[in-house]
């Protein structure tokens, strides 16, 4: 358990630094996209900088934000719709319960006993066919909303067991 809580740990600080990489490349923006503005009044000024004044710099700086907020808030509305939202987003393709191919069936199977386990209801599941690469995801905000996504080298290159894993 003490490496789950070790995880645990690793994947908060990583977080954070993520959202602290965030702040920075949203403030480095802020002052590129000021910075060109700068260069586009001094050009049009004939060289002098000074025009470029507080209000100019507060509009851009306005403008910015509000351009980058309202692209952040609708990445995470969409994000918000569910699982199927991000398996979907990834090119996944909803394996159907009367599907012909054995390896989906195996894989639906697995899904079903492990969530019967778990005391959850069973999730749909996902197959990502473009990646060979071997991995897998859960996706969703709530239980009602998670979806199971695994790449099709799961399905070719993993025993049962070691999907169940």
């Amino acid at each position: 358990m003490r490496d789950f809580f070790e995880r645990q740990a690793r994947a908060r600080r990583n977080t954070a630094l993520l959202v602290l990489y965030f702040f920075l490349c949203v403030l480095l923006t802020v002052i590129a996209v000021n910075f060109a503005v700068m260069l586009v009044v001094a050009v049009q000024s004939e060289g002098a900088i000074g025009d470029f004044g507080a209000h100019i710099f507060l509009a851009v700086t306005g403008t910015t934000l509000a351009v980058i907020a309202a692209g952040t808030l609708y990445k995470i509305r969409k994000l918000t719709q569910g699982g199927s939202y991000v398996a979907k987003l990834l090119g996944g393709r909803m394996v159907e319960p009367g599907t012909a191919d054995d390896r989906e069936r195996v894989l639906l199977n697995v899904v079903e006993e492990m969530a019967i386990a778990s005391g959850l209801s069973v999730p749909p599941v996902f197959v990502l066919d473009r990646e060979r690469g071997i991995n897998a995801f859960a996706a969703g905000l709530t239980p009602g909303s998670a979806v199971v996504a695994v790449t099709r080298g799961c399905l070719e290159e993993l025993t049962r067991d070691e999907l169940q894993g």
